[in-house]
């Protein structure tokens, strides 16, 4: 399967904050295996509700070093760290 980093479409569009909080869009996005959310209506929000997800186990600790493998594991092969 694909093994690259995942990215979300901007979340100030009307599609997703029309629906969902920006806290909840975050999580959602998340959980469904997005590494990455772009350009999030609320950030503090947003990062508040991830970390919250975390913390109640909502979301897993593992589904977030996941992602943080994958972004740097881009960014050693870009050179970048």
């Amino acid at each position: 399967g694909y093994d690259g980093i995942a990215v979300t479409d901007s979340h100030v569009m009307n599609t997703i904050s029309g629906t969902y909080s920006s806290g909840e869009a975050a999580v959602l996005a998340i959980s469904a295996g997005m590494d990455i959310v772009l350009m999030p209506a609320d950030v503090e929000a947003s990062v508040d509700a991830v970390c919250a997800a975390v913390s109640s186990g909502r979301i897993s600790e593992a589904r977030i070093d996941e992602s943080a493998a994958r972004i740097l594991r881009e960014k050693r092969e870009m050179g970048l760290v």
